[in-house]
């Protein structure tokens, strides 16, 4: 479905664009360039904090000693992308790794895999995906957990994105028409 959707994202953006009355066509056009470039450097962003937690991931458990740390490592920033529920998918194997003799103990696996989803949701999030956006750390915090509260796991996925088209429709309105 995303390769189809790729592929026909210039007639769907043009579709958009004609079904919007000609008064308001150029400001619809140049919010959807706007969002469109949001929306690029918010997936840009998911990759890198993914990456990221990979990197730091691999590097952590190498230094503990676990086998595998590479495999783990890469495994754990693939998860990643998957909000919540990602982080305790790679963290299974290490911990089930972890239990054969000498290997760090499970205890020390899962509190390491704690502290770097932790390091992720309260630096890396914030400040990569903001960065990418253009929006605000603390905003980035706010619109997660208010996505959370109103739409679970899919308003989770889509709060940075939905701050940043938000932030860019009240900047066109109240900048009148300037900021973008």
């Amino acid at each position: 479905m995303v390769f189809y959707l790729l592929k026909d994202l210039g007639r769907i953006r043009r579709g958009i664009i004609k079904a919007i009355p000609l008064a308001y066509r150029q400001q619809a056009t140049r919010i959807l360039i706007v969002l469109d470039e949001k929306v690029g450097a918010y997936l840009r962003g998911n990759i890198l904090r993914c990456t990221f937690v990979g990197l730091l991931t691999g590097f952590g458990l190498f230094i503990m000693g676990l086998p595998f740390y590479f495999v783990l490592g890469v495994f754990a920033g693939l998860m990643n992308i998957i909000y919540y529920i990602g982080p305790y998918i790679a963290a299974v194997p290490a911990v089930l790794i972890s239990l054969s003799p000498d290997t760090p103990g499970s205890i020390v696996i899962m509190l390491f895999y704690v502290f770097i989803q932790a390091l992720d949701a309260f630096v890396l999030t914030p400040l990569l995906l903001g960065k990418a956006v253009d929006v605000k750390p603390f905003t980035i915090i706010v619109s997660i957990l208010i996505g959370a509260k109103l739409m679970g796991i899919l308003g989770i996925i889509l709060a940075i994105p939905f701050a940043a088209t938000l932030k860019v429709v009240i900047n066109l309105y109240l900048n009148d028409n300037n900021s973008i």
